[in-house]
């Protein structure tokens, strides 16, 4: 079997389900990719290439258009203003296409940049669908080994937020929160991904 290269992992596994890739952009550690159904993306939105992240314009079936992007965030505590700048920028390219957006990925965010986000305008969506303490930590490095000499600690490293009038959060949880086969300890990612249901009208 042909080994995948990272950067066109997203589209050589999901374009046979109807996805394309938004654009991919190098991160500190691999790559972010954006995989939107076929029918619904307008357009890539142009990042500067500083930023870890990758972002493109929908279009729902109710004619609703709303940017959407993936990021992976300047690592470790001592990133938080860096982190901020990063979020902000992005918003700034985000906003001029559509006032109704979401962010979404390893943000690498902690708890103490809550208010600077928030306090731009930006809904946190694990707060939003009601901040249950089972969808909390995206990194639990104590049942997630993937990283066998890993500090056992837990973290809510990835988020995802809402900015606009147009979204109701529904729900929030998570994807490969469990061993891939039984209780190998084998899991897809050292994160937990996240599912998140937004109504939007």
């Amino acid at each position: 079997m042909e080994h995948i290269k990272c950067t066109t992992f997203g589209s050589e596994l999901f374009t046979s389900l109807g996805y394309v890739s938004a654009g991919i952009r190098q991160s500190h550690c691999g790559y972010c990719d954006l995989l939107v159904q076929k029918e619904l993306i307008i357009q890539s939105i142009q990042l500067p290439n500083h930023l870890p992240s990758v972002a493109a314009k929908i279009e729902l079936p109710n004619k609703i258009q709303i940017c959407v992007s993936s990021s992976h965030l300047q690592p470790f505590k001592e990133g938080a203003n860096k982190r901020l700048l990063q979020c902000m920028s992005l918003m700034d390219y985000m906003t001029k296409e559509s006032n109704n957006c979401i962010l979404l990925g390893d943000m690498n965010m902690r708890v103490a940049e809550d208010k600077d986000i928030e306090g731009a305008g930006l809904i946190d969506c694990w707060k939003a669908a009601g901040s249950s303490k089972d969808t909390k930590f995206t990194w639990n490095s104590y049942t997630n080994k993937y990283h066998e000499e890993c500090f056992e600690y837990t973290a809510r490293y990835d988020r995802c937020y809402v900015y606009g009038d147009v979204f109701r959060v529904r729900e929030f949880g998570f994807l490969g929160n469990r061993p891939v086969m039984g209780n190998s300890g084998d899991y897809l990612s050292d994160h937990f991904g996240l599912r998140v249901g937004i109504d939007i009208s």
